[in-house]
């Protein structure tokens, strides 16, 4: 997915805020999102700077994330996703994956 599909899913997931939403991002300890939460515009602007082991986001590169089928195909109203190639064929659910590792 290129990094500006990832800024706009940002956007749309933190839209609601400060209203609690299923659609929060729970994004990994090396991914920081920097966001204004008095920002009124929602999808345009909320999300202010997001860094990936400590370097900026790069709009135009692309990288690899793990979201859920649902996610991916535009669930929650997030469509940034939706700019992703889907690279893996395994169905498996989230939960499940989590459990087996363990």
């Amino acid at each position: 997915i290129p990094g500006a599909g990832i800024w706009q899913a940002l956007n749309e997931m933190l839209a609601a805020y400060p209203k609690q939403s299923g659609s929060w991002p729970h994004p990994s300890n090396n991914f920081i999102i920097e966001y204004d939460n008095s920002d009124q515009d929602g999808l345009t602007n909320r999300v202010k700077n997001i860094t990936l082991n400590g370097e900026p986001l790069d709009m135009t590169r692309h990288y690899k994330i793990a979201v859920t089928t649902f996610m991916f195909s535009g669930g929650d109203g997030i469509s940034g996703f939706t700019q992703g190639i889907k690279i893996s064929k395994d169905e498996y659910r989230v939960g499940d994956v989590v459990i087996s590792n363990k």
